[in-house]
């Protein structure tokens, strides 16, 4: 990996592992919490750190793994874990795309509506879990791909 990719893959794991790291600070602050004004602010502010720093910082990583892979000299075989990795983000990706930001938006709009009213309904909480597990899966994968990384 040459020095341009080593520091977009850092800022690419920084930015969602950082972002990550936050939202699960912000959901242990206020998880407990019945305050539905609170919650939804601590919504808002996950949803706008995903979309500002999370996901892009996936792109990041999928864009030096990328490098990394093209720019293998020594054929397919010394390319194989650069391959690999691209995999793995992708799979992080995937797993926002298709689980997270759908969950995401969902647990947000319940509690934008309700914040007023105060209470939030039943169906909040198996959604946010929900959203929790497949955050906690993307964590997991961010973690084997730093302890994976060149850096």
């Amino acid at each position: 990996m040459n020095k341009t990719t080593r520091v977009l893959h850092g800022f690419g794991l920084a930015l969602s592992i950082g972002s990550v790291l936050t939202f699960v600070v912000m959901n242990s602050i206020v998880g407990s919490s019945s305050d539905a004004k609170l919650i939804d602010h601590q919504r808002r502010f996950v949803a706008g750190i995903s979309r500002t720093l999370t996901i892009p910082g996936v792109w990041m990583l999928i864009g030096a793994d990328g490098l990394a892979a093209l720019s293998g000299k020594d054929g397919l075989s010394a390319r194989r874990w650069p391959i690999a990795k691209v995999g793995l983000d992708a799979l992080i990706l995937a797993n926002i795309v298709v689980f997270i930001a759908p969950l995401e938006k969902r647990v947000t709009e319940i509690a934008e509506v309700n914040a007023a009213s105060g209470q939030l309904p039943e169906s909040y909480g198996p959604l946010e879990t929900l959203e929790d597990r497949y955050g906690a899966a993307n964590l997991l994968m961010l973690v084997a791909a730093f302890l994976w990384s060149d850096l």
